[in-house]
């Protein structure tokens, strides 16, 4: 809908936007949306002629909710544009560290202090994680069946690392599945969900976490992790899925797992790159993944993870700063339902709400091949 602007208002107005690229200016019915070039002069005429791109938008039928997300998106694309071109001048210098012989694997301070918080607490985790093994063990799994509980012992232990080191990421989109919930207030009937994120860094695990909550999940991870000690044992008590990437059987099994824990009612969690990223950028997506999504019927929640790469590169042993030096952040995305799409359209329609979120240096370069196992 478009409205001419009164004489008087538009001088006003543009004695604001003189120096202004772009001005959003709610009024009870009214949001005007103004692009002006700088140093022109405060007539009627020129107004207009500066006035490269003129929107209204009628809100007559909108709450102040809404018109407040719509300035609020804007001032955050913004700022996430001038983040990402900050970044990308950055060189940043993790100062002294140590190198690992010939995994070329790299330790700095930061990290250091990071790797002893996380080591000296885990010990509790651990122990915790023994005594529900034993209940398990005792009750023949008739307790907790799915292992619900030692996924929250290790949440607990997650969230209080990321607060302690202040490496909380920035949370948006919880809207999303408050309302996805609230719609099935009924849990008999209340589906469970494929979480799906992109993956850049080790930090995507603890941040996934945080975006999930206390419901309880099950992790698509590779079969290399059982070889980390206390974090195997964690694995192992969760009944996390875990998959050999090197073997075809254990890839159908990592499918029959997954399939049968959506039966089940329990969350999802995956990676479909399969692997992380070497720039950051949104790879190539597998089959499997949300092949299972689609088998049970559940919707995929994409979350798109920025930044995360920068807080622990792929070379280094633990985190480099804390997240809240960037920030990194994370949106959950819009459920998106699985059922009545042809294969082909799901993947785009995933990746593509993945790609929205993230910043211009993750978005993909080119078209992902879907075709690819």
């Amino acid at each position: 809908m478009m409205r001419r602007i009164p004489f008087n208002v538009s001088l006003l107005l543009f004695n604001y936007l003189n120096n202004v690229q772009s001005f959003t200016a709610p009024s009870s019915s009214i949001i005007f949306r103004f692009e002006a070039r700088q140093g022109q002069d405060a007539t009627h005429k020129k107004f207009f002629d500066s006035v490269k791109n003129y929107q209204c938008t009628d809100t007559r039928n909108l709450n102040v909710s809404q018109i407040r997300n719509h300035s609020t998106e804007r001032r955050s694309t913004a700022a996430s544009l001038a983040l990402d071109e900050k970044l990308g001048r950055e060189s940043f210098n993790p100062g002294p560290g140590i190198t690992f012989g010939s995994s070329g694997l790299k330790l700095n301070i930061f990290g250091m202090i990071y790797g002893s918080i996380a080591i000296i607490t885990s010990s509790l985790w651990y122990s915790i994680t023994l005594l529900l093994q034993f209940f398990y063990f005792i009750t023949r799994n008739k307790f907790d069946p799915n292992r619900r509980f030692p996924v929250m012992t290790a949440h607990t232990w997650g969230m209080f690392l990321l607060l302690v080191t202040r490496s909380n990421p920035i949370v948006t989109g919880r809207e999303n599945m408050y309302e996805y919930y609230n719609s099935h207030p009924n849990k008999k009937s209340q589906k469970p969900v494929m979480f799906v994120g992109n993956h850049v860094s080790w930090m995507d695990i603890p941040f996934m976490s945080k975006a999930i909550g206390w419901r309880n999940y099950k992790i698509i991870a590779k079969k290399e992790l059982l070889k980390i000690p206390i974090l195997s044992r964690c694995l192992s008590a969760s009944q996390h899925i875990l998959l050999d990437r090197t073997n075809r059987r254990s890839q159908f099994e990592t499918y029959k797992q997954g399939v049968n824990w959506l039966e089940r009612g329990v969350n999802l969690v995956t990676f479909p790159e399969g692997t992380r990223s070497r720039d950051g950028r949104l790879g190539e997506f597998k089959k499997g993944p949300i092949k299972m999504a689609q088998k049970v019927g559940v919707p995929i929640v994409p979350v798109s993870i920025t930044y995360a790469h920068k807080i622990q590169p792929l070379e280094y042993v633990w985190p480099v700063r804390p997240s809240s030096s960037i920030p990194a952040s994370m949106h959950i995305g819009k459920p998106i339902s699985t059922e009545g799409k042809s294969e082909e359209d799901l993947f785009e329609e995933v990746q593509a709400a993945l790609a929205e979120k993230l910043p211009m240096s993750q978005k993909p370069l080119k078209e992902t091949d879907h075709n690819k196992l």
